[in-house]
């Protein structure tokens, strides 16, 4: 994606760091709050990963991540975010290519760093309500690449009883609006079939 060297490496410490849950971070029993939500996935995902057969049988054990992604994550709705007004101009086998093809970018994209993960450090600060069933955790990142903590917020909205992640805030810039940029920019540069390439190379 065409989104320059700062973003990618925020991007990139900010997304495997979701599973750096160290001790001093108290297990939840329930995920009824956004926070809660966030913690307990982090926890399952670290279990997955840390199963040996993660690393003798990677195909049939990265499905329980890709599980678990598509369980806290609104990939419809960030897709369709991410499209911005341009997706009211698709028609309906358009959108249905560009929901799977999106949904298949940001899993190829989300297993292949968190698989990266090296060892950062997370702190969970806070949950703060941010609008009509909708929440943002704001979370700090400490890493020997940074000079200072970043910050990393998760977005979610509850539906249905069920909290998912919507967006990412990292260091003040959403990931769904970097996505926006790009694929407007590729929109109206060459359409739809542009967009489908960009989606093409997670």
């Amino acid at each position: 994606m065409k989104s320059g060297n700062a973003h990618r490496c925020r991007l990139l410490i900010g997304i495997v760091s979701i599973m750096a849950v160290i001790a001093s971070i108290p297990a939840v029993s329930a995920a009824d709050t956004a926070m809660a939500t966030v913690k307990t996935a982090v926890n399952q995902a670290l279990k997955i990963l840390a199963d040996p057969k993660y690393k003798s049988a990677p195909e049939s054990e990265r499905a329980a991540l890709l599980k678990l992604l598509d369980s806290d994550f609104d990939f419809s709705a960030m897709g369709r975010s991410s499209l911005g007004p341009d997706w009211k101009q698709l028609n309906a086998d358009q959108r249905t290519r560009y929901e799977a093809a999106f949904k298949g970018f940001m899993e190829a994209h989300y297993v292949k760093i968190i698989e990266s993960y090296s060892g950062q450090k997370i702190d969970f600060v806070k949950e703060s309500t941010t609008g009509p069933d909708q929440s943002e955790v704001l979370t700090n990142i400490s890493s020997p690449m940074l000079q200072t903590p970043l910050d990393f917020n998760y977005m979610l909205r509850n539906q249905g009883g069920k909290w998912k992640v919507y967006d990412m805030v990292i260091a003040g810039a959403s990931e769904v609006a970097s996505y926006r940029d790009d694929f407007t920019k590729a929109m109206h540069s060459g359409g739809f079939d542009a967009v489908m390439k960009k989606l093409a190379n997670p």
